[in-house]
């Protein structure tokens, strides 16, 4: 729900493109300055302390932002959505500890297939979700919005206390007696054997931030969308998404990670020169589901990646390294693409979207080489 509301309660409270652009550049659910910076020391905490602490913090940040977002459209403070997006960003401090528990759940020759399980779950609730939420945004306002999402947030938070079991192991649980400053420095220190893959990522990550981060923006704005369409939009999203995760979890097991991840960076390209086309409603509804099959791609397929050649007592600091790596570049890219907006048109971030997505294909070519199960201790 929050997905499809938050850049039309934006503008709600007076809020320009170039300053939503801004906000993603700060921070979004996919994206940006803070949630770059988070999950390097995310993914360090989860190696130190356990996974589940980890994902307690976040729950509790969660609250606090959508705490943050009433109080901006009760008071109708455009500013207050500067410190939500912070709070939006500091939430992913779960994220590298989330994907290491997937990780070592199961044996290294099934991880494309966990992946696309549990990327399934956290996205098909979508299907209907970001509709409904349209619906009620549009005819009951963002209270009950961000109300709804609170709720549901505690009762995650209550699954993560009694039904979600610690995967890391007792004695891989770092030494307490910290170095801050030698901790800080490997936070942002390369694996020399991942360049490759820190660059493909940071490129793609340039792409994807451009014009996604902005897109329902531009939509309302050029065309006057409604909520209620881009809920019908980012169903048809998700419902590719979702129909298609666990089929593409099988061929990152059976044909490798990065063919699949040849699949997606290619299919991204036919969809940014749609986006410039600036197509009619159905158009964007083929778009979506285009995306639904990047999307469905990529997760599973780089996680599966950077997983088999990482070893599972460092597995949550390289994924949080590898997003902030990708962050640390692409954070501008949401102000860039509302700038670029401003300037010369819907075209733009799509075209821009398009030329980097050309770079990350050809950065994975050439810079980016599969290992099978490495240094796993499930492999």
């Amino acid at each position: 729900m929050f997905r499809v509301i938050w850049q039309p309660f934006a503008l709600s409270l007076g809020a320009s493109i170039t300053f939503i652009g801004i906000l993603g550049s700060i921070s979004t659910l996919d994206g940006g300055f803070f949630t770059m910076l988070i999950q390097p020391f995310g993914g360090w905490l989860g190696d130190q302390i356990g996974r589940k602490y980890v994902l307690y913090i976040s729950s509790g940040i969660v609250i606090l932002c959508f705490s943050v977002f009433i109080l901006a459209g009760l008071l109708h403070l455009v500013w207050l959505l500067v410190p939500a997006a912070v709070l939006i960003g500091l939430t992913a401090i779960n994220r590298p500890s989330r994907s290491a528990m997937i990780s070592e759940s199961v044996k290294g020759s099934k991880r494309g297939m966990a992946f696309s399980i549990v990327s399934m779950a956290m996205i098909s609730p979508g299907i209907f979700a970001a509709v409904i939420g349209g619906f009620v945004y549009q005819k009951l306002g963002f209270f009950w919005i961000f109300s709804i999402s609170i709720f549901l947030e505690c009762l995650i938070l209550g699954f993560v206390f009694r039904g979600l079991k610690e995967t890391l192991i007792p004695n891989q649980v770092g030494d307490p007696k910290i170095n801050i400053k030698k901790t800080i420095v490997s936070f942002f220190s390369p694996n020399r054997d991942l360049l490759g893959i820190y660059l493909f990522n940071i490129c793609d990550g340039i792409a994807w931030s451009i014009t996604p981060s902005i897109i329902n923006s531009m939509l309302i704005d050029r065309f006057g969308y409604s909520t209620i369409q881009l809920g019908i939009m980012t169903s048809v999203l998700f419902l590719s998404w979702t129909v298609l995760q666990l089929p593409i979890g099988r061929l990152v097991d059976k044909i490798g990670a990065w063919k699949m991840l040849m699949v997606c960076e290619f299919l991204g390209i036919p969809l940014a020169f749609i986006w410039a086309l600036q197509p009619s409603f159905v158009v964007f509804i083929f778009a979506q589901v285009l995306f639904g099959i990047t999307s469905a791609s990529f997760v599973p397929s780089f996680s599966t990646l950077l997983s088999n050649q990482v070893h599972s007592s460092q597995l949550a600091h390289e994924f949080g390294k590898a997003a902030g790596f990708r962050g640390l570049i692409s954070f501008p890219m949401p102000a860039i693409g509302g700038l670029l907006y401003t300037q010369w048109g819907f075209v733009a971030p799509p075209l821009a979207t398009l030329l980097f997505s050309f770079i990350s294909l050809l950065v994975l070519l050439s810079l980016v080489r599969e290992k099978r199960f490495i240094n796993l201790n499930l492999a």
